[in-house]
């Protein structure tokens, strides 16, 4: 890789180690990454698969046919290099921001377009890290709520609504369409819902489905279930569905941002709360993994799920990040 201080551009040595500083003002052990720099490097991993779609390379030929043109004119009057500096910069960077814009979109939220697709059809990559659950409304008017550490990919079209999930787990709230059948597929099911409230999971620990409200069908390559509201479905050890009945409340709880625990073992409480920190807090004696304990904790907010416990004196400190996350 070519060294950019040699070249006199990117970050100098000053900024790269105010960046690598974290807001007390310490510098970050060197194998931790900034938060802002994990998220940009999982950004531009989720672009190589459009990196040669037709309308990308297209406009990168139409900024890089504009910087061009921009810097013909800057030879043409150097005097007034200085005055108009900022200016020139501003303009070298908005046709290269207009085409990150429309990959990226806001937020996780990225869109991968199509030509002869229209912008409701096109491919929407849903993303979530090591954070409280995030909700996005989709254009047909459905809700799609990721866990943490979850990944969904939408595609609509004329006829159907098909999404996938990659990782995680999803709670789904569905616009009624009786013409486009609102389809997820996780692994090798698929569940299809016209009208409905339903979570699927990749997690090991939960059902594959289950439903809140509504009516779904859960199908793989050689079976099918229907669920009705308070039910839960689930594989028992030779792959067959199994249907259980479960709380309706329950499905979508964690959706709020908070979950409850009734006298559970504190290591079990760890393990549910843990996905939702970039460094999980890990207990300073091992003793008090069997110590039972009940409340309520916001997901994500480090500071009070420390305070919470520490308050039923169950001591804690944060541990390395995942090594998923220091990729």
């Amino acid at each position: 890789m070519t060294d950019r201080h040699s070249q006199g551009d990117g970050m100098s040595d000053r900024e790269l180690a105010a960046f690598l500083r974290d807001p007390s003002g310490k510098t970050r052990p060197s194998g931790e990454k900034p938060q802002a720099l994990q998220e940009a490097e999982d950004l531009w991993r989720s672009l190589d698969a459009v990196k040669d779609d037709p309308r990308i390379l297209s406009m990168r030929s139409a900024a890089r046919a504009r910087l061009a043109a921009n810097d013909g004119a800057d030879e043409e009057d150097d005097s007034e290099t200085e005055a108009r500096s900022p200016r020139r910069t501003l303009a070298h960077w908005a046709p290269i921001a207009a085409c990150l814009l429309l990959v990226f979109g806001l937020g996780s939220y990225i869109w991968v377009d199509r030509p002869g697709v229209t912008a409701s059809q096109a491919l929407q990559v849903l993303a979530n890290g090591h954070e409280a659950p995030r909700a996005y409304r989709l254009a047909d008017g459905s809700t799609v709520t990721l866990d943490a550490v979850s990944r969904v990919e939408v595609s609509l079209s004329n006829d159907a609504r098909r999404l996938t999930l990659k990782q995680g787990r999803a709670f789904f709230d569905v616009a009624h369409d009786a013409d486009r059948p609102f389809i997820v597929t996780s692994g090798d099911s698929s569940v299809t819902a016209l009208g409905t409230r339903f979570m699927v999971s990749q997690r090991r620990d939960d059902p594959i489905v289950m439903l809140s409200q509504g009516k779904v069908r859960v199908a793989d390559s050689v079976q099918t279930a229907e669920l009705i509201p308070g039910e839960e479905l689930s594989r028992d050890m030779s792959g067959s569905y199994i249907i259980a009945k479960s709380d309706p409340a329950s499905v979508s709880e964690w959706t709020t941002g908070a979950v409850s625990f009734d006298a559970q073992p504190v290591s079990q409480v760890l393990e549910k709360l843990n996905p939702y920190l970039s460094r999980p807090l890990v207990l300073d004696d091992p003793a008090d993994a069997q110590a039972q304990i009940s409340g309520t904790f916001q997901l994500g907010n480090i500071r009070d799920i420390r305070i919470a416990l520490e308050a039923m004196g169950i001591a804690v400190t944060q541990g390395q990040a995942p090594l998923a996350a220091q990729r």
